[in-house]
C-alpha cells in the first residue's frame, strides 16, 4: 500500500510501480510517450518509485530521438528490455529481441521485491495476458490505461479486438479513462459497477514547461499549427487542408504539420493540396521536431488546431495535445465531440466548431487570425483551463488514493 506522509513522503529504493509498453518510445517520442512520462511524474511526486519497461525498438536508423536503453527521465526510471533503442534491419534479430523483450519485462515483474502495481499501457495480448497473470499470481493489483478505443481504428488487429472485448477489463483490477465515453464502454462490457476499478484521469500537461521562446521562433510570419501522427491520422490532414483552403483565399498564413511522415504520406499531403489550388509553399511540413522546438512552434503560433470527427475514435479519445496547447496560452481551434465540451466553451475557452464542418471550423480560424484581441483573451483563458485541470501534479494525490483502494481491496481479496 502507498502511504503519502504530509511532512516527509517516502521514496522507494525499488520500483513498485511498472508501467509496461511497447508501441512508442520513451522517454522522447509521441503523445503516449508524453502522458507516460506525466504519470510517472505525478506519482514520483506523491512518493512513489516508477520504471517504464519497454518491450520493442522505438527508433530507425535514420531518426534516433532516444539513444539510451536504461536510465532515469525526469525522476522517472525506464528500461528498453528489447535491448536496444533502434529497429534492427534483420526480420529475424528483430522477433528474437521482441520475444527477449517480453520475457524479460515479465521476468522483472515476477522478480521486483517491491512491486505493487502493473500498469499495462500495452494492449498487445500475447505480452499483456502473461504479464497479468504474473501479477495476479503475485497479487498485484492490475490497471489498464484507456486513453483510447483500439477496436475502432481501422488498423486493429483481430485479437486486440478479441482482447478487448474478452479479456483486457476482466482481468483489470482497475482503469484509468480519458473520457467518459470510455469509462461507460467499461461498464458495458464487464456489467459490474464496481469492477474493475475506474478512475477519470483527463489529459495532462505541464503547465510550467517554458513555452515562451518569442525571440527565436523556427518560422517567420504567421501561421496556424496542426501537430501529430501524419501517418495515422492522415483523413484529418487533409481534412484539415481543405478547411484551410478556404482561409488561404484571405490570408497569407502558413499551415504548419509537425511530426514524422513517409514519402507517400508528405507526396499525398502536397497533391491533395494542388487539387484544392493551394501553392505548396503555403503548407509546411516540419517533420520530427524537438521537444523544445515544438514548444517554440507552440508559442508562436496564430492558432493551435484539432479537429475532431463525429465518431467513435473521436468521442472515446481526448488529444494530449489539446492541453499543450491550452499550456502555451495561444487560441485553440477544436471540435464540440467528446470531452471538448466538459473543460472548454466557444468563445470563451477556444474556438470549437461543429464537427466535419471545414466551413465554420475555416471561420473560427479566421477569427483567429483576425481579431487579435478576442484571440489573446481566449488563449489566455484557456491556459486558466489548463492550469486548473490539467496540469500533471493535480492528478497525484487523486492517483495514490485510488491506488490506495485497490491495494486494499486486493488485501482484502487474498486473505
Amino acid at each position: 500500500m502507498i502511504v503519502v506522509e504530509q511532512a516527509d513522503k517516502r521514496k522507494f529504493s525499488e520500483a513498485n510501480f511498472f508501467i509496461l509498453v511497447d508501441r512508442f518510445g520513451f522517454p522522447n517520442g509521441n503523445a503516449s510517450s508524453i502522458r507516460v512520462g506525466l504519470l510517472g511524474r505525478a506519482l514520483v511526486e506523491q512518493g512513489v518509485s516508477v520504471k517504464v519497461l519497454i518491450t520493442k525498438w522505438s527508433d530507425y536508423p535514420d531518426q534516433v530521438v532516444n539513444k539510451a536503453v536504461t536510465g532515469t527521465h525526469k525522476c522517472v526510471d525506464f528500461e528498453y528490455t528489447y535491448g536496444e533503442t533502434v529497429r534492427d534491419a534483420s526480420f529475424l534479430l528483430r522477433g528474437y529481441r521482441t520475444f527477449r523483450g517480453w520475457l524479460l519485462a515479465i521476468w522483472r515483474i515476477l522478480t521486483a521485491p517491491s512491486c505493487s502495481y502493473l500498469y499495462l499501457y500495452s494492449v498487445t495480448p500475447i505480452l499483456c495476458i502473461p504479464a497479468t497473470i504474473v501479477a495476479k499470481l503475485r497479487r498485484i493489483p492490475v490497471i489498464i490505461e484507456l486513453c483510447e478505443w483500439m477496436p475502432s481504428l481501422p488498423s486493429c488487429s483481430a485479437s486486440v479486438k478479441w482482447y478487448y472485448k474478452r479479456l483486457r477489463f476482466t482481468l483489470a483490477d482497475g482503469v484509468f479513462a480519458i473520457s467518459t465515453f470510455l469509462a461507460e464502454r467499461v461498464r458495458a462490457i464487464t456489467g459490474d459497477p464496481h469492477r474493475p476499478e475506474i478512475i477519470q484521469i483527463p489529459i495532462l500537461a505541464d503547465t510550467k514547461e517554458r513555452y515562451t521562446l518569442l525571440n527565436n521562433p523556427f518560422y517567420k510570419g504567421k501561421y496556424i499549427l496542426w501537430c501529430g501522427q501524419i501517418d495515422g491520422y492522415i483523413d484529418s490532414v487533409f481534412w484539415l487542408i481543405k478547411a484551410f483552403s478556404l482561409v488561404s483565399r484571405k490570408s497569407d498564413c502558413k499551415l504548419l504539420i509537425a511530426g514524422r511522415y513517409t514519402p507517400k504520406s508528405k507526396a499525398d499531403i502536397y497533391s491533395f493540396a494542388n487539387g484544392l489550388g493551394i501553392n505548396k509553399e503555403r503548407i509546411v511540413l516540419t517533420g520530427y521536431v524537438t521537444r523544445e522546438e515544438l514548444l517554440a512552434l507552440y508559442s508562436n503560433a496564430q492558432a493551435l488546431l484539432a479537429p475532431l470527427e463525429d465518431d467513435e475514435r473521436s468521442k472515446a479519445r481526448f488529444p494530449t495535445k489539446i492541453g499543450e496547447y491550452l499550456a502555451s496560452g495561444r487560441p485553440v481551434i477544436t471540435s464540440s465531440v467528446g470531452e471538448v465540451g466538459r473543460f472548454l466553451k466557444d468563445g470563451e475557452t477556444a474556438f470549437i466548431a461543429p464537427p466535419c464542418d471545414a466551413e465554420v471550423f475555416a471561420q473560427k480560424i479566421e477569427l483567429a487570425l483576425f481579431d487579435s484581441k478576442l484571440s489573446r483573451r481566449i488563449g489566455l483563458a484557456g491556459r486558466k483551463v489548463a492550469e486548473q485541470n490539467f496540469h500533471y501534479s493535480k492528478q497525484g494525490e487523486r492517483i495514490v488514493k485510488f491506488l490506495n483502494k485497490l491495494f486494499e481491496k486486493n488485501r482484502v481479496k487474498y486473505q
